[in-house]
């Protein structure tokens, strides 16, 4: 199905497939996700989709002082993102500062691993298995998440979307019922 997808969209295949998924492009740190791109792009292919609404005319000229414009492509705002999370190999999330990203979460259900900050809340769900945590939007393109982001095609897709199964609407007003009854 995946493969579908990208034949659907033009993907070039055999490419490492990231995905920017923000609105805010600023704050959520496009800027640091270029850099990831570029430097993926010296070890082995990849493209960026980039989904959300911001500056695109200040990201593209990023893309050109990097050398990567032919790696990103601006999607704009997408009413289902949905088969961009399956399509994607990797989910980049270099916020400087989010209280619980959606689109990580979102990310995940999918089957879709995840890097992010720990200053976005939805690293409390992020773990070895179904993605990667780091400091500061900056270590988004540091050596060590370069090798991971190179390395995670191993990652179990079916896992990751398993690794969020139960945080539903459902279980989070039980949650909170439950909470509100002990305080009676």
């Amino acid at each position: 199905a995946r493969a579908a997808l990208k034949q659907e969209i033009g993907a070039i295949p055999d490419v490492i497939h990231l995905l920017f998924c923000a609105n805010g492009w600023e704050r959520k740190g496009l800027e640091h996700a270029l850099k990831l791109v570029s430097r993926i792009n010296q070890e082995s292919p990849c493209h960026l989709w980039v989904v959300g609404r911001g500056n695109q005319n200040h990201y593209s000229k990023q893309c050109n002082e990097l050398g990567i414009m032919n790696n990103v492509s601006f999607q704009g705002s997408q009413k289902d993102v949905t088969r961009w999370y399956q399509m994607a190999d990797l989910l980049v999330s270099p916020t400087m500062y989010d209280p619980f990203s959606n689109s990580c979460l979102e990310a995940l259900a999918c089957g879709c691993p995840v890097i992010t900050t720990s200053s976005n809340g939805a690293s409390e769900c992020i773990n070895s298995r179904n993605g990667l945590v780091v400091h500061s939007p900056k270590e988004v393109f540091s050596e060590p998440a370069v090798k991971w982001a190179l390395n995670m095609k191993h990652l179990d897709r079916s896992a990751i979307s398993q690794s969020v199964a139960e945080l539903t609407s459902g279980n989070e007003i039980k949650a909170y019922l439950e909470l509100l009854k002990s305080n009676d």
